[in-house]
């Protein structure tokens, strides 16, 4: 039997809140928080209602990392707005 290869594990900027964020294909995994479960759901609630605008998040792999989909992009990391008040009202 061959020896099965190991994904091949690419770091990513980013992650607001943890470090250790990587691509694995065509998936985004960073390590779990208090929060990944809560995130996870909500991913998933709006796939479900047919919002096309988020990642697929297939759930959480065998390291207990939080796995979502990969959606090419750029992002400006830090993101930071000229007026923080103005931003969280607008959201």
């Amino acid at each position: 039997m061959p020896a099965r290869r190991q994904p091949v594990e690419v770091p990513l900027d980013g992650g607001n809140t943890t470090g250790g964020v990587v691509r694995v294909g065509n998936t985004v995994r960073r390590p779990a928080t208090a929060a990944s479960g809560t995130v996870h759901a909500f991913l998933a609630h709006l796939n479900e209602v047919g919002y096309s605008g988020a990642p697929r998040t297939p759930g959480f792999d065998q390291q207990g990392r939080h796995v979502a989909e990969y959606i090419e992009g750029t992002i400006l990391m830090p993101f930071v707005h000229p007026d923080p008040s103005a931003a969280l009202r607008r959201v």
